[in-house]
């Protein structure tokens, strides 16, 4: 199961969610933990690929 983090806009702190592919298509309503606020956005974090082939 895929972990989504976001940043609160109101507060600046991130959190983690953790949601099916399925789920996170619907876009469901979510909360801050922190402060309770609605006005979240997703972050984007780098991904590091490695493979067992040499380029």
């Amino acid at each position: 199961m895929p972990l989504y983090e976001f940043r609160c806009k109101s507060c600046s702190k991130t959190f983690d969610d953790k949601e099916t592919f399925a789920e996170h298509d619907k876009h469901p309503e979510l909360k801050c933990p922190h402060c309770g606020s609605k006005d979240v956005e997703p972050v984007i974090t780098p991904v590091e690929v490695r493979t067992s082939k040499k380029s």
